[in-house]
């Protein structure tokens, strides 16, 4: 996660959490320690942000609920856990729902529509995904922003079942970007390998799971993925940790989905300019990104923030 917001500076939003995952506030720039390829940088520019206080649209949360709509017996219970997020909006807060093969949602402020948007979801079966379309509502100002479908990687560029989260996410950052210096949330619902993919640099599908991951920086967005039916083992690091986010096994999905919303709701924009190309590294990053670490000085505390940047 994380754009340019001058010449050459580059913001990443970080959610601190303690030993339960519960966010920590309060904390200031001093707290913070950034480093690129193994080289410090200083923080040029820090803030701290608090969806539950707020008073407007375009300061509460900014969530995508995707569910998986390829496992009918799944189906069910993925439902079931993303109407527990629409129960916890305020009015303030603006999310939308897509099935991986579901191809428009609207941006509302309403938990009733979210709901509504819940229901609208159907298996996808031998369905072909529909061009994914991300509308915005009159209701969120800042959703004006939101760019209209344009060229995308697609599923037919690069289809099959394991792509196809790569598709969606991709293509759903390519319409984002322009909402700046706001961190927006994926939530992903549905079986965690499905959702939060790794790939080896010397596989053919690296170029694809990459771009993903630099267009979901480009737009300060952050996979969060809830693993329906709960069976999260030593996963490696996927798309969920590379872009800041996290994987939640469903044993209690109500507790779950309280830490994801109580995560997305708190977070601090750290700004820092990369160091120059000829800066030496003690870290040598994978090939077409640069590795970022994001270190809070608080004993106990984690930080979730993006690993990479293009």
């Amino acid at each position: 996660m994380g754009h340019a917001t001058g010449t050459n500076l580059l913001e990443v939003p970080a959610i601190v959490v303690d030993g339960r995952g519960d966010p920590v506030t309060g904390l200031n720039r001093d707290d913070f320690a950034v480093a690129e390829d193994g080289v410090s940088v200083p923080i040029e520019s820090f803030s701290e942000f608090d969806a539950d206080s707020a008073t407007e649209v375009d300061r509460g949360r900014f969530i995508i609920l995707v569910l998986d709509d390829m496992a009918p017996p799944l189906l069910s219970r993925i439902k079931q856990v993303a109407a527990m997020f629409a129960d916890r909006m305020s009015g303030f807060d603006v999310a939308a729902v897509l099935g991986l093969g579901v191809g428009h949602a609207v941006t509302t402020v309403s938990g009733r529509q979210v709901k509504r948007q819940i229901g609208e979801i159907k298996p996808l079966g031998a369905r072909a995904p529909a061009p994914l379309w991300l509308e915005p509502s009159d209701s969120c100002a800042e959703c004006g922003n939101i760019r209209p479908p344009g060229a995308a990687l697609g599923s037919e560029a690069i289809g099959g079942t394991r792509q196809r989260p790569m598709v969606t996410i991709a293509d759903l950052a390519r319409q984002l970007t322009n909402i700046k210096h706001r961190l927006k949330t994926v939530v992903c619902i549905g079986p965690a390998g499905l959702f939060d993919v790794n790939v080896s640099v010397r596989s053919a599908q690296y170029g694809a799971w990459l771009t993903t991951i630099h267009e979901a920086a480009e737009a300060n967005l952050a996979i969060d993925v809830v693993d329906v039916p709960g069976s999260t083992r030593n996963r490696s690091r996927g798309l969920a940790t590379e872009t800041g986010g996290h994987v939640f096994e469903d044993r209690d999905a109500s507790k779950v989905v309280e830490k994801i919303w109580a995560a997305t709701g708190h977070y601090y924009l750290i700004a820092y300019r990369p160091p120059a190309a000829d800066v030496h590294r003690n870290v040598i990053p994978r090939p077409g990104s640069h590795d970022i670490e994001i270190r809070v000085k608080r004993s106990g505390a984690t930080v979730w923030a993006r690993k990479t940047r293009a």
